[in-house]
């Protein structure tokens, strides 16, 4: 008795709590990072980017979501994570994410020409399954 009592508890919650769990979001895969090659100059934040190769990545600082780009100078010295990779400061503007269906094939940045100067407006990861809006 004691047992078929348990059972119909343990499916009673289970029937409770199930919906709630299948009206959540699915989960987040973030914290990837990439390759992304400039041939312009746009503007990320308050920063004009160089043309060139940068590793991009999103972080978390300070309970926020943050985009962080590294100019890249030589590509041997980043796989050794070596300072000497990059050839100036990061640069990070914090960023909002939208979920996507699927993980990203390859890292992209999305560009809006407004003004006379680019802006970057959407970064997609590889390996993740977020878009990061500017």
């Amino acid at each position: 008795m004691k047992s078929a009592h348990f059972l119909a508890l343990a499916l009673f919650a289970a029937m409770a709590v199930g919906p709630a769990f299948a009206q959540q979001d699915p989960t987040l895969i973030t914290g990837k990072q990439g390759y992304v090659t400039l041939k312009t100059d746009p503007k990320f934040g308050d920063t004009v980017l160089k043309p060139g190769i940068y590793l991009v990545q999103h972080e978390m600082s300070g309970g926020r979501h943050v985009l962080t780009f590294w100019q890249m100078g030589d590509p041997n010295l980043a796989q050794e994570y070596s300072d000497l990779a990059f050839v100036s400061e990061p640069v990070s503007v914090p960023c909002r994410l939208e979920s996507l269906p699927a993980r990203v094939k390859h890292t992209d940045v999305t560009t809006s020409h407004g003004d006379k100067i680019a802006r970057v407006v959407k970064v997609e990861i590889k390996g993740e399954n977020v878009v990061h809006g500017l």
